[in-house]
């Protein structure tokens, strides 16, 4: 009796099992990041990854993505300040500037439109964090050295749109794009818009 018992538990158990990985997939992806980040800030370019959960044949998945990117550029500056002995003094030069930064968030994901059997558009939208790092050459004394003035922390709100094809049964590309408004930060922290193109293995 207990062995019967055991294999009907078991099989139970398997049942179960077999239903939810029906529904639940598990899939994993890499793209390219590219962000525009407004006047003050150069644009840049990174890259990130991405976890999905849900049947890719549904219309809803969920998508946690972590992605990165950084960039050099020069702007014209005139807080360069020198140090003498007798004086100081500052002039207007282009300056390097450095700017980097890590994305994490989790967002939903709506297949809206399906223009083929393999190839659909879709929508999303969700909500995160940034963490970002402005540096600046500064120069003191004859010593050059780039020195961070925005290292912080901030809440982001993010929604987009997307265009996904399936290339096999597991594997799929996709383009996309996003509108990021800053939730908590500084009047420096301007919205971003970003770009990905990547591709998601489904398991």
């Amino acid at each position: 009796m207990k062995r019967i018992i055991s294999i009907v538990g078991i099989l139970l158990m398997l049942t179960g099992y077999a239903a939810a990985a029906e529904y639940w997939h598990f899939g994993a992806g890499v793209r390219l990041t590219g962000v525009v980040t407004g006047n003050d800030y150069a644009n840049a370019l990174g890259g990130g990854v991405l976890l999905t959960f849900g049947n890719p044949d549904s219309r809803f998945t969920t998508q946690m993505d972590v992605d990165s990117w950084n960039v050099t550029y020069q702007m014209t500056d005139s807080l360069i300040v020198i140090k003498y002995s007798d004086r100081t003094d500052s002039t207007v030069r282009d300056r390097d500037f450095s700017y980097s930064g890590l994305g994490v968030g989790f967002y939903e994901k709506y297949r809206a439109l399906d223009f083929s059997p393999k190839f659909s558009s879709y929508l999303i939208g969700g909500f995160g964090a940034y963490f970002l790092d402005r540096k600046r050459e500064d120069e003191s004394n004859f010593l050059v050295t780039m020195k961070s003035f925005g290292l912080h922390s901030l809440l982001h709100w993010s929604a987009g749109l997307g265009f996904e094809g399936r290339l096999s049964q597991h594997v799929s590309s996709f383009i996309e794009g996003r509108y990021v408004g800053i939730i908590s930060g500084s009047s420096a922290d301007k919205d971003l818009l970003k770009g990905y193109f990547g591709v998601r293995y489904v398991f």
